[in-house]
């Protein structure tokens, strides 16, 4: 959430030669990085009570609310069963999570009932390698940018996400510059609220002036506190003038 990547990594110990996941958490460096200006640290206890038999490990959203929890495997020797771990943290960061679908379409049900009449039912599945970056300004005024891609592997255990998802951390401003890019081909979206899931559908993929992108906000505790702040003045103000 704080813009950084974390790592989830499977550790065994050469003793009792147990395995367990733990989480490497991306932080500034304090010292001994050369020309780095961050690091990983091991937070040994992170997990807890997940402290031995897990084997695997991987980031998801459970509650598409831009916090990645986690989901884990263990072995007791002769079964295998799935675990999940709920992120718990009361940080109230900002993040923007983005899809980038086929644009496929199902020949056997391809119409559907619009508002206007009849519409092409245009959805797919995830799409493997587009690229996605964003640009914004952060409230020191500083520019920040990064970049990524959907499902990158297919192949040696991969337990990529099937979206992205940028951390913006407290930074409550617009995001300046959206940019989704696929085949040579790219479009670029403006002032993209945070806090929000934007699910791109580009079809036809030679042009992008026709990719759609389909928005969903998703409220933080902020701008909810900040409602209901309003409305509670509001409230006052129109007892106080229907008392006078």
């Amino acid at each position: 959430m704080d813009g950084y990547p974390d790592i989830l990594a499977t550790l065994c110990e050469n003793s009792q030669r147990e395995t367990q996941s733990f989480l490497l958490e991306n932080v500034p460096c304090e010292n001994s990085c050369g020309h780095f200006k961050r690091s990983y640290v091991v937070r040994w206890d992170a997990l807890h009570p997940f402290t031995n038999g897990t084997i695997m490990a991987a980031f998801f959203d459970f509650y598409q609310d831009g916090t990645l929890d986690i989901i884990m495997v263990k072995h007791n020797g002769t079964d295998y069963k799935t675990a999940a771990f709920k992120n718990s943290l009361d940080y109230d960061a900002n993040f923007i999570k983005v899809m980038v679908l086929t644009g496929l379409r199902n020949a056997n049900d391809s119409m559907i009932m619009g508002r206007v009449g009849k519409k092409r039912r245009t959805y797919g599945t995830n799409l493997p390698g587009p690229r996605i970056s964003y640009k914004t300004t952060t409230q020191e005024g500083d520019l920040r940018h990064a970049a990524s891609a959907q499902l990158p592997q297919s192949a040696h255990f991969s337990l990529n996400l099937p979206y992205n998802i940028f951390g913006l951390g407290r930074t409550p401003n617009f995001v300046d510059l959206l940019t989704v890019g696929l085949s040579s081909h790219s479009r670029q979206w403006t002032q993209i609220i945070p806090n929000s899931q934007m699910v791109v559908i580009p079809w036809p993929v030679d042009k992008p002036s026709l990719w759609k992108a389909q928005l969903f906000v998703t409220p933080s505790k902020l701008i909810l506190m900040s409602v209901a702040g309003l409305t509670t003045a509001c409230a006052l103000i129109t007892v106080i003038i229907g008392v006078l």
